[in-house]
Order: structure tokens, then sequence, then C-alpha cells
């Protein structure tokens, strides 16, 4: 079951580009379909149809792997700073903030996906050679934009922290 029309939008349209369909069909050719995301949430949709079958329980299955590997990553981006048990504490904190939201924790729209790549720059940002923090941060950033171009809001504050932490304008 999907919460709500965009959520079935997502996965109908993934399942449209499997068949070869266009992602953004000419808008005179009356073929009107889409949402307010970019590509890389349908060619993900996509994907996984291709990989595991046509369902709805693989359409979810994006957002709850994106939600796993969010919490995966964000652990590893906060173990060197805390100690054991306060990087367990801080997940299970982030795993309540999470579960708050229901199901749209793990729904098929972009909002899991951001998570992760968000995780994926605030991994980058901890890492000590500049070169692969910067490409962990591009290519959580560029991503993130992707799926949704709201998220250079959620993105803005980890650049910013990457400037502080990484560039000698600063120190």
């Amino acid at each position: 079951l999907y919460i709500d029309h965009a959520e079935s939008s997502v996965a109908i349209v993934g399942f449209l580009l499997k068949r070869n369909y266009e992602l953004y069909p000419s808008l005179i050719s009356g073929k009107f379909y889409g949402a307010p995301y970019g590509p890389v949430l349908f060619l993900l949709q996509k994907w996984f149809y291709i990989i595991l079958g046509n369902s709805i329980e693989v359409s979810k299955l994006v957002g709850v792997l994106s939600s796993i590997l969010s919490f995966i990553i964000l652990y590893f981006a906060i173990h060197n700073h805390y100690n054991y048990k306060k990087c367990l504490y801080l997940i299970a904190y982030i795993l309540i903030v999470f579960l708050q939201f229901s199901s749209w924790t793990f729904w098929n729209r972009s909002e899991p996906i951001i998570m992760l790549f968000i995780g994926l720059a605030l991994f980058g940002i901890r890492q000590k050679n500049i070169f692969f923090s910067l490409v962990l941060l591009s290519i959580g950033f560029g991503f993130a934009v992707n799926l949704k171009i709201t998220s250079v809001l959620y993105m803005l504050p980890i650049f910013l922290l990457s400037l502080r932490r990484k560039s000698t304008w600063f120190h």
C-alpha cells in the first residue's frame, strides 16, 4: 500500500522506465506523468525492478534500504567523535526521531535516499584525506539535490561545516 499519490507515481514512473518509456516525455505527446523529483529517484526504482522484479514490496525496498544504510553511514560518521556507547545512543535517538514520522521514514519517495546522501556527506567531512572528503561531499550534495531541489537547504549547513573544517580561509 502506498501512503499517497506521489509514492505510487514514483513506483509507476520507475516501472515505465523499465519498459523504455521516456522519463520526461514531450508536453505535446499527450503522455504526461511525473513528479517534482530528479531522475535519480526514478532510475533507482527502475534498477530495483530490473534486479528484483515488479511488486509493491520492491518499490518500497528502495526507501527501506536507504533508511538502513543512512543509519549505518551516520554511525560511521559519528563513531570516532564519541565513545562507542554514546554513538549507539545517538543512533538510537536518530532512529526514534525517524520513527516519529511512521512509514514516511521508509517510503519510496526521495526523503530516505536524501538522508542516505546527507549521511554520506557527513561521513565525508570526517575524513582526513581532503580529496576523499570532497569527493564524498560532492557525491552526497549532487545526488541529494538531484533527488529534490530543496535538498540544497539540507546540504548547505554540511557544506559550510566542511568549509570551516577543511578550508584554509577559516584557519
